[in-house]
């Protein structure tokens, strides 16, 4: 993100205003995707390993740094986003299935 990205993008409405728990600022941080180190910090700041972490992103160098530190993952294709939201919406109910 570029310094104050994210306050501009909730001031206009792009994404939903959402109680996050954990908001990692790349501007503020001075790391970006895909250094391996922001998704250490994201592990530490999650306090949760790797594999209890879902990773959706866009583009596959990030999901590839994501996998080689054990997290789950999700390629979102943007240029389909009704295709991989569907896709993302069975993964979730398949995952619920197993735990049943």
């Amino acid at each position: 993100m570029y310094p104050k990205m994210y306050k501009s993008i909730l001031k206009n409405k792009i994404i939903p205003k959402i109680g996050w728990d954990i908001i990692i600022d790349s501007s503020k941080v001075g790391l970006q995707k895909p250094d391996p180190e922001i998704y250490v910090l994201a592990e530490k700041l999650a306090e949760a390993k790797g594999e209890e972490i879902f990773f959706v992103e866009n583009t596959k160098v990030n999901i590839d740094t994501a996998k080689s530190l054990g997290w789950q993952t999700f390629l979102y294709d943007s240029n389909n986003y009704e295709k991989s939201s569907q896709e993302l919406l069975e993964y979730f109910n398949e995952a619920e299935k197993s735990q049943i």
